[in-house]
């Protein structure tokens, strides 16, 4: 009857474990994809991995010279990590250099090498702009700047949230574990002593 019991608890444990959970993430998706060519403005990333990532992920572009062009914002939601450069890039060979921490808990990195074939617009020289007295002088970059503390107080925030919540799923499962390794520790006891 105990043997009943323990397979039982085992089988639940087993059971109750995501298969996500054993498995490191990898991307199913990305824009743009490995050695494409594109041919118009690009200015986003977008890369979908096989299982939720956690917020801390990370995305570099580098040209073949070695150049890094900056990324104005990065935002994970679930599965997707999306990236806003702080400006375009043109004609050239760039890889991205994505670092993600996926669902198991595991650091896994990556490179996504493509192409650009798209040349800026000749510049348009528009008048200088005079100041109102109905604003407040502060400068658009000011604003930009302000905007984008908000945002890195609204990433941290969603950081502190999600870890929380891995760790609950990640103690949940430790405690089935214990819980049925006892279960077969004693069963094994009982059967040594007959």
């Amino acid at each position: 009857m105990m043997q009943r019991i323990a397979c039982v608890c085992f089988l639940l444990v087993a059971l109750l474990l995501p298969v996500e959970v054993l498995a490191h993430s990898y991307p199913t998706v990305s824009s743009p994809s490995s050695e494409e060519i594109i041919t118009t403005e690009m200015k986003s990333i977008q890369i979908q991995f096989n299982t939720k990532i956690e917020p801390i992920s990370t995305i570099e572009v580098h040209n073949e010279a070695g150049d890094s062009f900056p990324v104005e914002q990065i935002k994970v939601d679930h599965d997707t990590l999306t990236a806003t450069l702080q400006e375009p890039l043109y004609t050239d060979h760039y890889t991205i250099t994505w670092k993600i921490v996926g669902l198991d808990g595991h650091l896994v990195e990556g490179e996504i090498p493509f192409e650009v074939q798209y040349d800026p617009p000749a510049p348009i020289i528009e008048p200088e702009e005079e100041t109102s007295p109905e604003t407040d002088g502060s400068t658009e970059e000011e604003h930009e700047l302000t905007n984008t503390a908000e945002e890195n107080k609204e990433i941290e925030a969603e950081t502190i949230a999600a870890s929380e919540g891995s760790l609950f799923s990640y103690l949940l499962y430790g405690l089935f574990g214990i819980l049925g390794l006892a279960i077969l520790y004693t069963l094994w006891k009982k059967r040594s002593s007959l």
